[in-house]
């Protein structure tokens, strides 16, 4: 039963300290419809977070109820190395967004135990994580769903829909691309 008191949400300095934790927060708030991810899905992301933890500006914002994480949201600054530029600059542009991949800070994944649904952690863990970035634009990529919390909450933050309806490859399920201008 989550505690009834204000839950911390805290920069990690030592991230991969968390991947085990992190790995199981993924897979419990992405299995449920309408994600449905796979037990490979969240394997892949426990995989990917050494490489991840090197990229430009990473930040990492937990959300602590008592010494139990219950959520996380990540991000970093986007290169044009990085799969971004790669795999959503070509169909950015042709939508004429092609721009928002200059000086960008991508909100890369956040997650929340799905008993903690519907608390502002989600909320709280986004306005850290884009607490004092510095950039010109500010992007992710959700699942086309418009009945997710997480849509809902984007909207309510003054993201806007850039790209929708883009498969990912080897995932049976479409995406969207959301940018927001810094406050």
């Amino acid at each position: 039963m989550p505690s009834p008191k204000p839950l911390e949400i805290k920069l990690e300095n030592h991230p991969q300290d968390l991947i085990r934790q992190l790995t199981h927060i993924y897979s419990a708030a992405f299995k449920p419809p309408p994600y449905n991810k796979t037990t490979a899905e969240s394997q892949t992301f426990s995989i990917g977070f050494d490489n991840i933890l090197k990229r430009d500006d990473f930040r990492l914002y937990v959300a602590w109820d008592k010494d139990r994480p219950i959520g996380f949201a990540y991000g970093y600054h986007l290169n044009p190395d990085y799969g971004w530029h790669k795999v959503l600059g070509p169909p950015l542009t042709k939508a004429g967004h092609g721009h928002w991949l200059n000086d960008a800070y991508c909100l890369a994944e956040m997650a929340v135990i799905p008993g903690y649904w519907g608390r502002g952690i989600g909320g709280g863990l986004h306005d850290a994580l884009f607490e004092n970035v510095s950039s010109t634009h500010q992007l992710l990529s959700t699942m086309q769903d418009d009945s997710t919390n997480g849509y809902q909450m984007y909207i309510k933050r003054g993201w806007i829909n850039l790209l929708e309806n883009y498969w990912v490859s080897q995932v049976d399920r479409m995406y969207r691309v959301m940018g927001r201008l810094p406050a």
